[in-house]
């Protein structure tokens, strides 16, 4: 916390997910461990069925930070590129895929506790 003049201003930035958490790895180890894990969930065929796969970008919401004069928010996020797996024309989610929307989950439902909070004044786009 510091003060300018006689205005407080307040910095929060909250720890959601753990240290060992995925979102907390850099792009490249993401999309390299997402890569080993589609290698080995995807044969060419398993029981008479073709696995189709694909790549696709998500942008998943890493954490963000509140400073409590004006009630600005600043949301960090990360791009990274994941395999996209098909068996059979149904689309098979990974494992690494699961966890990365499992602990957005986690930093959404702590910003949107903390909008809730605050009354309201969102000034960024989700």
């Amino acid at each position: 916390m510091r003060s300018l003049s006689n205005h407080v201003v307040t910095r929060l930035v909250p720890k959601v997910v753990g240290e060992d958490a995925l979102l907390n790895e850099t792009v490249a180890e993401i999309e390299r461990r997402a890569l080993e894990e589609a290698e080995r969930t995807s044969p060419r065929y398993a029981r008479g069925k073709e696995w189709r796969r694909g790549y696709a970008r998500y942008r998943f919401l890493r954490g963000f930070r509140v400073s409590l004069r004006g009630v600005v928010y600043g949301l960090e996020w990360v791009t990274v590129r994941l395999p996209v797996l098909y068996r059979g024309g149904e689309r098979v989610r990974t494992g690494v895929e699961e966890e990365l929307l499992r602990e957005e989950r986690l930093v959404l439902r702590a910003l949107l506790l903390l909008y809730s909070v605050l009354g309201g004044k969102l000034n960024a786009e989700l």
